[in-house]
């Protein structure tokens, strides 16, 4: 029940990318997305704020909107080793 707990609140981390564009698909949706209508950036940006994954989508009205999700709850990316 705990770990529910955690993956309701985004607390848990994520492992793969896959998860994590759903994570974000996921996240756009509480604030006011339709699902179907969700396009994602190729990846997340490195931004003053965090990590943050941006997109376009539309609202509940059909109206064009962008979102951005802060990944870093969730997500550690993976330091280079070049």
């Amino acid at each position: 029940m705990a770990t529910a707990a955690l993956l309701v609140s985004g607390c848990a981390s994520i492992w793969n990318a896959g998860d994590l564009a759903d994570w974000v698909r996921d996240r756009a949706v509480e604030q006011g997305c339709q699902r179907e209508s969700i396009e994602l950036d190729d990846w997340y940006s490195e931004t003053p704020e965090g990590n943050v994954w941006r997109g376009t989508c539309r609202d509940v009205q059909g109206t064009a909107m962008p979102f951005g999700i802060n990944v870093d709850a969730v997500w550690t990316p993976s330091k280079s080793t070049s």
